[in-house]
């Protein structure tokens, strides 16, 4: 391969031997050039996208048991950005602090519960918010954290009632969120 200056104006060109070995070596530098710039465009394209979810309850979920931890069952995804929440898990693809918050509504409360509780659970440590003896019918509770994970780190959203009898409380339908977002990378 050569570089000319052809014309006056000194304009460069690639004046190449067409026989095959030199072909190759065109295609082949040919496909390097392209397959760098695709490389660079998706590096330029995913620096903007970052995970950011939020998802709902498709439908009541009832009769709740007590004295154990139970995940909120959230069918209907709102949005998911990148991907990152199925089965009402989110799964952190990025290593950093990560904004993580849930709703829960709970109906046809137990009076004679000592507690009920709304927790964000993630791999590393659970987050909980509890509210005691309650005389209401209806209660909800909200949680909101900054959390740090790792990739492949879980979060999930989950309730628990604590003493009564049991079996009659009800997470009404449309009222349980779960959503979050990535906020930054930490080293």
């Amino acid at each position: 391969m050569k570089l000319n200056h052809v014309s006056s104006v000194k304009t460069p060109s690639i004046s190449m031997a067409t026989g095959p070995e030199n072909q190759m070596i065109f295609k082949e530098l040919m496909r390097l050039i392209y397959d760098t710039f695709v490389d660079i465009y998706n590096d330029l394209t995913n620096l903007n996208i970052i995970s950011a979810f939020e998802a709902i309850n498709a439908s009541e979920q009832s009769n709740i048991a007590k004295d154990s931890d139970v995940t909120v069952v959230l069918g209907t995804e709102i949005q998911d950005v990148r991907g990152d929440f199925a089965s009402n898990v989110f799964t952190a693809r990025e290593k950093g602090m990560h904004q993580l918050n849930g709703i829960v509504d709970f109906s046809n409360i137990d009076t004679a519960a000592t507690s009920y509780a709304i927790i964000m659970s993630t791999t590393d440590r659970d987050y909980e918010v509890t509210v005691f003896e309650t005389n209401e019918t209806r209660l909800s509770l909200t949680i909101s954290v900054t959390a740090f994970l790792d990739v492949g780190d879980t979060a999930t959203l989950k309730v628990h009632q604590a003493g009564g009898t049991g079996g009659d409380v009800d997470l009404t339908n449309g009222k349980q969120s779960f959503s979050g977002h990535f906020v930054t990378s930490v080293n």
